[in-house]
């Protein structure tokens, strides 16, 4: 098993660049369209064996068999081949940043193009009932306390001790083995409702809609990793090395995008 070091989490300038703008370019997710013409195919083979089955046609039960088993075969193929290569797009693009010093350290007159974003990461995985949210200096700057039920969580600010607390008002299904992730959240700051988090079912990417409503009332939307405010890109999530990280312009950066960050696995 590997082990992270302190080291290891933290992000160069060009990791930090390649997970914020080129990982999204290259990923290439299975659409919308895809999945439906797939399954229309699928139904269109079954079709043939139950019209063959209630004729008494052997020629279609023969052919709607036939159909099924290669369509099945064919799906594991390309969806299988489909998620090997954004794998190794995606290994490549990472293996190119790794060990590749900040630029700002040989050159100080160069501009930080993340200066006005917020980063921060925890565990993605093994996280228990207590664990914290750090910088990319690993200076830990919330810590975390999960219910033992994991439906509600308190998100304590440091050094103010401040609280947020996020609890589920309603479960959700996913199509996603293994995820059953809250379809409705609200953060609670000293008793007054601060932000709603709405996760709506999805095929496909991550669909979120985190909406602010203390102090500045306004609408996110998570779409594919992607915050977007008005279509416009404001920040991203992304997994790299154990962690989970939020990358985020300051401005938009409040309570509902800290507990959407906190929830979301």
């Amino acid at each position: 098993m590997a082990v992270h070091t302190k080291a290891d989490e933290h992000l160069s300038d060009y990791e930090r660049a390649v997970c914020y703008h080129t990982l999204p370019r290259v990923n290439h997710p299975l659409t919308l369209g895809l999945i439906v013409a797939y399954v229309v195919c699928l139904v269109e083979a079954l079709g043939a064996i139950a019209i063959g089955y209630y004729l008494e046609r052997p020629w279609w039960l023969k052919v709607g068999g036939i159909s099924l088993i290669a369509l099945i075969f064919f799906g594991l193929i390309v969806f299988t081949i489909r998620a090997f290569l954004n794998e190794l797009r995606r290994r490549k693009a990472l293996a190119a940043a790794h060990g590749v010093p900040d630029a700002r350290e040989s050159a100080h007159d160069l501009p930080d193009p993340f200066e006005d974003h917020i980063l921060l990461h925890h565990p993605s995985h093994t996280r228990g009932t207590h664990f914290s949210l750090s910088d990319n200096r690993n200076t830990s700057g919330y810590e975390v306390k999960v219910a033992s039920s994991h439906d509600s969580w308190t998100i304590i600010g440091l050094p103010s001790q401040s609280e947020l607390r996020v609890d589920t008002v309603a479960h959700g299904k996913s199509f996603r083995f293994g995820l059953n992730l809250p379809s409705l959240l609200k953060a609670t700051r000293d008793g007054h409702e601060v932000a709603r988090i709405r996760r709506h079912i999805s095929l496909n990417e991550t669909k979120v809609d985190i909406e602010v409503l203390h102090p500045e009332p306004c609408t996110i939307q998570l779409r594919n990793q992607g915050f977007f405010v008005d279509n416009r890109l404001v920040g991203r999530t992304y997994f790299l090395r154990g962690s989970f990280y939020v990358d985020i312009q300051r401005a938009y950066f409040n309570d509902g995008v800290l507990a959407y960050f906190v929830t979301a696995i």
